[in-house]
């Protein structure tokens, strides 16, 4: 079984035919994996990353990419663009900023700033198509519902819980579980979020789907 694509939908339409807005930003390299959606806390003290603080303001953001010292410039050609949506200084004097995740993007064209700090040329990334819950990915809801009872400070980090959209539920999961990054890279192609749904159900439900 896999959950309902809504390839007939006006939603989906505007999904695939969405503008890959292509502009400069700086490039944060972390150990993190995010996807649209996603907050996370970030502590901010060396003075390049203080620099791209103050200009995501102007740029709208910068880019947070896997940390990979096999690459050329320390990340792979994709990373995750986010949004500064709040800030405040911590009781050692670290500036610890709050991003959101907003969208995928591919990375080209890198270049070091004056500064010392990366930066690239980001282009949007086709994100999943819009689903529908269906009894599997319901299951998954709960799944995540028990997790933020259990760990509320990762419920607190969003503003609201969209547990009726199976979309959200599975990035949220994916972001959390047990895996290496590299391993999760392998779903965030716009055609993989079937493969993830039977992934977690195996994961989850213990189970493999034979359908």
């Amino acid at each position: 079984m896999v959950v309902e694509n809504l390839s007939n939908s006006s939603s989906v339409a505007n999904h695939h035919s969405q503008h890959r807005e292509c502009t400069r930003l700086s490039v944060f390299p972390l150990p993190l994996f995010l996807l649209p959606g996603a907050v996370s806390h970030l502590r901010i003290f060396e003075a390049k990353y203080l620099d791209m603080v103050t200009a995501s303001y102007k740029e709208g953001g910068f880019v947070i990419a896997r940390y990979d010292k096999d690459f050329a410039f320390n990340v792979p050609k994709w990373g995750c663009h986010v949004e500064i949506v709040d800030f405040h200084t911590s009781e050692d004097n670290v500036l610890v900023i709050e991003v959101r995740a907003k969208k995928l993007v591919a990375l080209n064209d890198f270049n070091y700033r004056d500064n010392g700090l990366l930066s690239a040329m980001a282009t949007t990334l086709p994100n999943w198509a819009p689903r529908h819950h269906n009894d599997i990915t319901d299951e998954f809801a709960l799944f995540l519902a028990e997790i933020y009872e259990r760990q509320p400070a990762l419920q607190q980090l969003h503003d609201a819980l969209h547990l009726d959209d199976p979309i959200w539920v599975c990035a949220r999961i994916l972001e959390i579980i047990p895996l290496s990054l590299i391993e999760k890279e392998k779903f965030i192609g716009e055609n993989e979020f079937d493969n993830l749904v039977c992934f977690l159900q195996t994961l989850i439900l213990g189970q493999v789907n034979k359908n």
